[in-house]
């Protein structure tokens, strides 16, 4: 089944069908997260972070299609060493043998691959924003929302977004499970309506690469610049799409070093606790309230030395526990400031001896 393609076959395995094809939201979730750490400590980075879906989108674009164009294969799939091969009959060969993608289904790819993605997160951003909004009472007429075509739109989006976002994931799982159990040979229902099939490299499309790399002719004494520039750049396209592999492996190995060291930082850092403000001045004492001693020790009820210290909480002063009890009882109030107390405001003091 998922397990028994491993041997050798041009059928890649469902694993590796699944590792290629979570691997671009892997890089788009390394490369968030790396500059979310940045940004407390560089404004660039914390600049970069508010359009990051457009400049991700926009530089998958130009990844994808020099992949698609050069190699036949995704980023993710070159990574893997797959490629996509049509699945009709009509489709050119190569000088090797080897049957290539049409334009349409060049451009099909490139728009399933990068543009459906991000559509789809701003509509889930959309959704996600439109029913986080409090729901006001609907008897009150003046919260009411005006009946304009811009509110009638996010309602009916709002009603029919979790279906239409429901059958999309649907259909994923279900092409991907009929792949699973080997009953398709399309892993996705985007690689279903562009007749696209996923294949494991061959000798054959290694012997073509090899023929477009030995085919590049050297510059001609009449070559115009503009000429040179492109034979230059699809030749570092192709060097940079050759090396990518190692740079993932390299740039994996430093990102998790960089998630370690701002982790331990922030672990070995103690976390300080703001300073508390200074208590408050204790309440004036009332005209005819109780008489404090100079000895803060000595019980103003009793005039004795305290036993059992208590604390009044609505002023702060301490008496004996017998004394401030009884009184608090009888009179509901403090002796000193004459604030209203009760028995549920008198707390017992522990002294360490």
């Amino acid at each position: 089944m998922f397990v028994s393609n491993l041997s050798g076959g041009k059928r890649p395995s469902f694993f590796e069908m699944l590792a290629q094809d979570r691997m671009t939201s892997g890089i788009k979730a390394a490369a968030h997260y790396f500059l979310a750490t940045l940004a407390p400590h560089h404004a660039t980075a914390a600049r970069l972070l508010e359009p990051f879906d457009e400049i991700f989108t926009g530089c998958m674009l130009l990844v994808e299609s020099h992949s698609l164009w050069s190699c036949d294969s995704t980023f993710a799939e070159h990574f893997y060493d797959l490629k996509r091969t049509p699945c009709r009959t009509g489709n050119k060969a190569d000088a090797a043998g080897v049957r290539s993608l049409s334009h349409l289904q060049r451009v099909g790819s490139l728009f399933f691959l990068v543009v459906v993605p991000y559509l789809k997160s701003k509509l889930d951003d959309l959704f996600s924003n439109t029913t986080q909004v409090p729901r006001r009472d609907d008897h009150d007429a003046d919260f009411l929302p005006e009946p304009t075509v811009q509110n009638q739109t996010l309602r009916y989006f709002r009603l029919l977004y979790p279906f239409c976002n429901g059958l999309y994931e649907f259909s994923i799982f279900f092409f991907q499970l009929l792949y699973l159990v080997e009953a398709s040979r399309f892993f996705t229902p985007f690689q279903w309506i562009l007749r696209l099939v996923t294949r494991r490299v061959t000798p054959a499309d290694l012997a073509l690469r090899e023929l477009q790399q030995a085919f590049e002719m050297p510059r001609r004494p009449g070559e115009s610049v503009l000429s040179t520039l492109k034979r230059v750049l699809a030749r570092v396209g192709r060097a940079a799409l050759f090396y990518s592999k190692y740079f993932l492996i390299i740039s994996a190995f430093l990102f998790k070093i960089l998630e370690w060291w701002y982790s331990s930082t922030g672990d070995s850092q103690p976390n300080v606790l703001p300073v508390p403000p200074p208590p408050s001045a204790p309440p004036p004492a009332a005209r005819n309230g109780v008489v404090l001693p100079a000895d803060p020790t000595v019980c103003a009820l009793c005039n004795n030395r305290r036993t059992n210290p208590t604390l009044v909480v609505v002023s702060g002063f301490v008496f004996c526990y017998s004394c401030i009890f009884s009184y608090v009882q009888t009179h509901e109030r403090c002796p000193v400031t004459f604030l209203p107390t009760n028995l549920d405001q008198i707390c017992k003091l522990y002294e360490s001896k």
